[in-house]
């Protein structure tokens, strides 16, 4: 485990506001751990997420000579790890959210993923983890993966512009760039072929099963794999209902003020009866659980009050078992 990388790792999902906790086993320690120096690490902890934030400010914020600090951020713009705009006639830099973001800007680096397949995977398992729970409440054609418009979904009513219009989109860019695509290469990469239509097209149909192309763009298609979809449900016997079990509620946070914080040098121990009762319905090896965790102390106050009491970045958490690093 590379104590660098676990706080970069940190650092980026307290400010994405994704924070669950992150282990050496999670994506957003893996990705980065291949790629990324600890140097690289040192000099990441001074950017912000969705922030610009000039070379001059980074390299003073991690004290580190300004002409090296610049070459480190283009090596990390290069890896896809953070983005760099020309702004107010310099060039400044900003961390991006993981996804879309960091992991996509990585896994379009061709050279970069063909030499380390983990990127991909782990591409593939935090956009699991993050979307699989959503989707169920995402409009059909209205999925968070869009490109244009910027910040917006597309919407179902699809226009195909004439050449003038492209020709004005064209003209009126300052830059233009064409990569792969992400989800192919992912899936390539994790040995699941490269996604060709036809060859799963033909797949598909030997195996006698109905085929069906729909674009998740502009949605078409969408309605006749609905209908086929619905034809074969009204087939299927009726639903055998069962009564419900019960399924015993989860500890919730109390105030943070209930908590008893003591501080040993740079560690801060906290207990309390509500925190031992949280700690033991929680299951960390469980991504969901952890994230419940983390809404319940940030509900408590808990951050807060370990602020108020001084405590500094970098410094060690003890909840019982529990350990972690504190980030801001």
């Amino acid at each position: 485990m590379r104590a660098s990388i676990l706080k970069l790792a940190t650092k980026i999902s307290i400010e994405c506001g994704t924070y669950t906790g992150v282990t050496p086993n999670d994506p957003e320690y893996k990705i980065l751990d291949p790629v990324i120096t600890d140097e690289m690490a040192e000099i990441a902890m001074g950017l912000k997420v969705r922030k610009y934030v000039t070379a001059e400010q980074v390299a003073k914020k991690v004290k580190k000579p300004l002409g090296r600090v610049k070459e480190v951020l283009d090596e990390l713009t290069q890896i896809g790890v953070c983005r760099c705009n020309f702004k107010d006639g310099e060039d400044k830099y900003f961390l991006p959210i993981w996804v879309p973001g960091i992991m996509e800007m990585m896994v379009g680096n061709k050279e970069l993923c063909e030499r380390y397949p983990v990127i991909a995977e782990c591409f593939e398992e935090y956009t699991r983890r993050r979307i699989a729970p959503l989707a169920p409440f995402i409009p059909v054609g209205q999925g968070m993966m869009r490109v244009i418009p910027v910040e917006m979904a597309i919407q179902n009513d699809a226009h195909r512009g004439t050449y003038e219009e492209i020709h004005q989109i064209v003209d009126n860019s300052w830059a233009i760039a064409v990569t792969d695509c992400s989800c192919r290469r992912t899936r390539r990469l994790m040995g699941e072929g490269c996604g060709h239509l036809e060859r799963l097209r033909r797949h598909v149909t030997q195996l006698g099963y109905a085929f069906y192309e729909i674009s998740a763009a502009t949605t078409a298609g969408t309605r006749q794999l609905m209908k086929a979809v619905a034809g074969r449900l009204a087939q299927l016997p009726p639903v055998t209902v069962y009564e419900p079990e019960y399924v015993k509620p989860l500890a919730e946070a109390g105030s943070a003020e209930d908590l008893r914080i003591e501080q040993f040098g740079d560690v801060w121990s906290i207990s309390g009866p509500w925190m031992e009762r949280l700690l033991n319905d929680i299951n960390f090896e469980d991504y969901e659980s952890r994230m419940y965790f983390d809404r319940q102390l940030r509900r408590s106050g808990l951050f807060q009050r370990l602020e108020a009491m001084g405590i500094e970045e970098g410094d060690t958490v003890s909840i019982y078992h529990l350990e972690f690093t504190y980030a801001k």
